[in-house]
């Protein structure tokens, strides 16, 4: 049995494919990057070794080795969470960076009155004149948090321009998910970075021999100023220096903090055989663990991973290779330009596991991105440089830098609209103006359809008035 649609039913389906015509037209004019937004891609983790790695109590953590810039291990790095008072870290590394250490700073009521009386202070009253060496051992070592805010005032003036400062600092350092509001770490849930990002200012933070020596302090004496005649303890909080019971050798710095809202979070850093690694742990459940797993996060990295030299002579090929195949190109193409130079920029060192290495590695280009198109201008074309291990794992080495530079065509060369691409793998060339011409066909053809049936829904719209003008009855 057959069902037919009413005329309702007619009309609203007319009309729901007209709609969705005129969406695929209006779609298929915007460009690839507006219809269909990519997301942002996670940190990248270079993943665990043969060995076992270690169960962490924590919402996120990230194991980072500083020397090849390369994110060894971890879980939600890229969550954002409450620091609590690791906020000290960014606080210490911008007066480290801006302010001269026998600087003196004025104390003012702005400098403690709004903060939470539960807090730790060191005790600054209005009018008390301080140097800013002495400040950061106090918002250091005991995390006092009038000593982060009198920092942060002789930085930038006031808090609100410190944390756009910080804000600014951390987008320079690569931290892509940080949002800080104040410079000591006040539970707010506005104020939120990653573990990721905590550990991108720690190495920063670490670079400074300051940094390292007062972290790594067990008690220093704050001397007496104009307005406190007695010289104040200021014990460090961080067990790893404190308490013999958790005593780790190649720890170097680092900073704690805690919040009902943040939970217990950590980030240090430690070195061994010129390695220096980072590791940040955010909301563990309590504090103890978030220093014994922070110690098993460190020999698991030194034990599972090693770095090896990356050596120029490993690229010659490489090199010789690139230049061969971007001349061919340009040769194929047309284009009015010469390849002027290659340049090699490789970074120092790259990390990897002991059983990749042991198995061998070659290394390479990647040569995807390059083109090469008609509207030719001088210009520096930088393509990523890799080594790929036994196992397929690629671990970037650096990227090979090459200048080309406009020269008079040949005449027995004719020029070419086409765009030429270089791939490893036979992909064919995609032409960017036969691409234009059947996006705009494909436009024309349905927006004919959407014509067509917008016309047929009028006529049904008709039919159906005349249908109720017959079956109107007549008043005698």
């Amino acid at each position: 049995m057959r069902h037919r649609l009413q005329p309702n039913g007619q009309r609203t389906a007319c009309l729901a494919l007209c709609v969705a015509l005129c969406a695929v037209v209006i779609l298929s004019f915007l460009p690839a990057g507006i219809a269909a937004q990519a997301m942002p891609s996670a940190t990248p983790l270079l993943g665990p070794g043969a060995l076992a790695s270690p169960e962490i109590d924590g919402e996120a953590y990230v194991l980072y080795d500083v020397r090849s810039e390369t994110f060894l291990l971890g879980e939600n790095p890229d969550r954002p969470l409450a620091p609590a008072s690791i906020t000290k870290v960014m606080t210490a590394l911008l007066a480290l960076e801006n302010l001269a250490l026998t600087d003196t700073i004025t104390v003012t009521r702005a400098m403690f009155e709004t903060i939470p009386n539960d807090y730790t202070r060191l005790g600054l009253v209005e009018g008390e004149v301080i140097t800013v060496e002495e400040t950061l051992y106090a918002c250091l070592l005991i995390s006092a948090n009038d000593a982060a805010m009198a920092l942060a005032v002789a930085v930038s003036g006031s808090v609100d321009a410190f944390a756009t400062q910080m804000n600014e600092r951390a987008a320079e350092l690569g931290c892509t998910d940080t949002h800080f509001t104040n410079p000591y770490g006040l539970a707010d849930e506005a104020h939120l970075t990653t573990a990721h990002d905590m550990a991108l200012i720690t190495a920063a933070a670490l670079e400074h021999d300051l940094f390292r020596e007062i972290t790594t302090t067990r008690q220093h004496m704050f001397p007496p100023t104009n307005l406190y005649p007695e010289a104040r303890g200021l014990p460090n909080g961080n067990r790893f220096v404190s308490q013999s019971a958790y005593a780790y050798e190649p720890y170097i710095g680092g900073k704690t903090g805690y919040t009902r809202l943040s939970g217990y979070t950590i980030v240090a850093g430690a070195q061994q055989d010129e390695r220096t690694l980072v590791a940040v742990i955010l909301n563990a459940s309590n504090s103890p663990v978030r220093y014994t797993d922070l110690a098993q996060l460190f020999d698991y990295g030194f034990s599972a991973y090693l770095s090896e030299a990356v050596q120029e002579k490993d690229y010659e090929t490489v090199k010789n290779e690139t230049r061969r195949a971007i001349a061919d190109a340009i040769e194929q193409a047309g284009c009015k330009l010469t390849l002027d130079r290659v340049t090699l920029e490789l970074t120092d060192w790259v990390i990897t596991t002991p059983e990749r290495s042991a198995a061998g590695y070659t290394s390479g280009v990647d040569l995807e991105a390059f083109d090469l198109d008609k509207d030719t201008a001088d210009k520096e074309v930088c393509l990523p440089l890799y080594r790929r291990y036994a196992d397929g794992s690629r671990t970037a080495t650096g990227q090979i830098l090459l200048t080309l530079r406009v020269v008079e065509p040949s005449p027995t060369v004719t020029e070419t609209t086409a765009t030429t691409a270089i791939t490893q793998a036979p992909v064919p060339a995609t032409d960017d103006e036969d691409s234009d011409v059947w996006r705009y066909l494909l436009a024309v053809v349905l927006g004919l359809v959407c014509l067509v049936c917008l016309l047929l829904l009028v006529a049904m719209l008709r039919r159906d008035m005349k249908r109720k003008r017959r079956k109107r009855p007549r008043i005698l």
